[in-house]
């Protein structure tokens, strides 16, 4: 599980001479931000500014949370440390989208330098370290996960580190207890921002369980709750305030349920998503590890793979826990190709460490090839386009004065991006589209009643599609395409 630090190093001579030149440590920092800001900003040009409706609802969480502070600012199934950090730069700065934007990236940076971290934590040179985060920016996933205000990314460096941290060489006594302390931290954070990362934390915790002998059976059980805190008290939180210490799960279970979607859609595609979602760096590794395997040192090479078996051991459950929950219903999470993004991670940080001997052109070839196809696959599908309810969400911000309210009659879940970017949600009122509720009573199906219905909510704006027609109480203030702003009359 551990390894003297010159086998970490091995293949990296000849880089302890570019490390000593390094001029300052800053200087790999700074090309990372760079390279990961372009990165997003390419992924912009293209038009992908969101992957789905999802998006926008997480911003107006987090303007919510600015507005109102509280410990579970969705009081849904969500994760409540993504909102923390977003709601609190919103408090800071502005709960506008554009600040959420800034904080994507600012995050998108943060992660990429944790990876770096992550490395030399391992005992990757500078060099190598700055190669592996590098090269992890630049896989598809990473690409497009890191450019859009979702938490996968910033979750995923967060629990790459917690395992490097577990079972990395060992350093004087307070180095390697800073380590772990740091790597437990990390752990608290993704566990309280993406379910995947709870078997993961189940691992690393069995993992320093077993190294910290030294420590003590307390100290250990200390070392061990603390990583498992996050889960424990997301369950324990979910039992006080919704009657049901698995009301998460049932949840997204009901969703699924009321949009017709199957209870279980079998574990197939979610084995089919593994590879599928990240093939060049699966690939990559499957085709090392089989060189490793026929080198002539065969039994140093099998050396090289053992001291990545409780990764190996993390990936599996996180894939375990995921097929269980897909076939309860409720899916712990059901997106399979953000789902994976750590074991991808995982993947690029196997490949770039056992990568120390001469390749043949094949091995470079292949996952090449599966790169640029997963890049064209992935970046075909630009996302949902929701410019135009930005657009108005935006002119909303201008026209409505603070402390009016906006009522949103949308024919689907465009209305979080008109949320979003009006930056003042507390301040909007939906005409419903929970799919759980089955109501005949939306404002577009009765737009006679809107003014009633405006009134009863306290809403002096209305912003709804061209194609409805309603009374003359409501003035049209702006229209932009198909979406149109009316004013109610005093």
């Amino acid at each position: 599980m551990t390894h003297a630090p010159d086998q970490a190093a091995e293949g990296d001579a000849g880089t302890a001479s570019e490390d000593v030149a390094t001029p300052s440590p800053w200087r790999d920092l700074i090309w990372l931000a760079l390279l990961r800001l372009g990165v997003s900003a390419g992924v912009g040009m293209l038009g992908i500014v969101a992957l789905s409706d999802d998006d926008y609802a997480r911003v107006t969480i987090a303007q919510r949370f600015a507005a109102s502070p509280r410990l579970d600012p969705s009081g849904t199934s969500w994760l409540p440390f993504p909102f923390w950090v977003m709601g609190g730069a919103m408090k800071l700065l502005d709960s506008s989208i554009d600040v959420a934007r800034l904080v994507t990236a600012a995050q998108a940076v943060a992660a990429t330098w944790l990876l770096f971290a992550a490395g030399r934590r391992w005992g990757f040179s500078e060099k190598r370290a700055l190669v592996f985060a590098g090269l992890a920016t630049f896989t598809p996933a990473v690409a497009l996960l890191g450019s859009v205000t979702v938490p996968e990314l910033p979750t995923a460096a967060l629990a790459l580190f917690a395992i490097v941290a577990a079972t990395a060489p060992r350093r004087p006594a307070t180095s390697d207890r800073t380590s772990l302390l740091a790597g437990a931290l990390a752990m608290l954070a993704a566990t309280l921002s993406r379910y995947e990362t709870w078997p993961v934390a189940l691992a690393v915790a069995a993992i320093v369980w077993k190294r910290q002998k030294g420590d003590g059976p307390w100290r250990r059980a200390a070392w061990a709750a603390l990583l498992l805190f996050g889960p424990a008290w997301w369950i324990v939180h979910n039992r006080i305030a919704h009657g049901d210490a698995l009301a998460f799960l049932r949840r997204v279970a009901s969703y699924r349920s009321a949009l017709g979607q199957p209870p279980s859609s079998g574990v197939f595609p979610y084995l089919v998503g593994l590879f599928d979602g990240s093939p060049a760096a699966m690939a990559a590794l499957a085709l090392i590890v089989w060189a490793l395997r026929r080198r002539p040192d065969r039994a140093a090479s099998l050396e090289k793979l053992r001291r990545f078996r409780a990764w190996g051991a993390a990936a599996a459950l996180l894939v375990a826990f995921l097929l269980a929950g897909e076939l309860v219903g409720g899916a712990p999470t059901h997106h399979p190709e953000r789902a994976f993004l750590l074991v991808w991670l995982m993947a690029t940080f196997l490949v770039v460490d056992l990568a120390t001997f001469t390749l043949h052109p094949a091995l470079i070839a292949v996952p090449f090839g599966l790169l640029v196809l997963n890049y064209r696959d992935m970046l075909a599908d630009r996302g949902v386009e929701r410019g135009m309810e930005e657009r108005a969400g935006q002119q909303l911000r201008a026209l409505v004065p603070r402390g009016e309210r906006v009522f949103a009659a949308t024919n689907d879940y465009g209305y979080f991006a008109i949320m979003a970017a009006f930056g003042r949600p507390q301040d909007v009122v939906v005409d419903s589209q929970d799919p759980r509720v089955k109501s005949s009573s939306t404002l577009l199906r009765d737009p006679w009643n809107a003014v009633v219905r405006m009134r009863a909510e306290n809403a002096s704006w209305l912003v709804a599609p061209s194609s409805v027609v309603f009374p003359l109480a409501l003035q049209e203030r702006m229209r932009d395409g198909p979406l149109v702003i009316y004013e109610l009359r005093r």
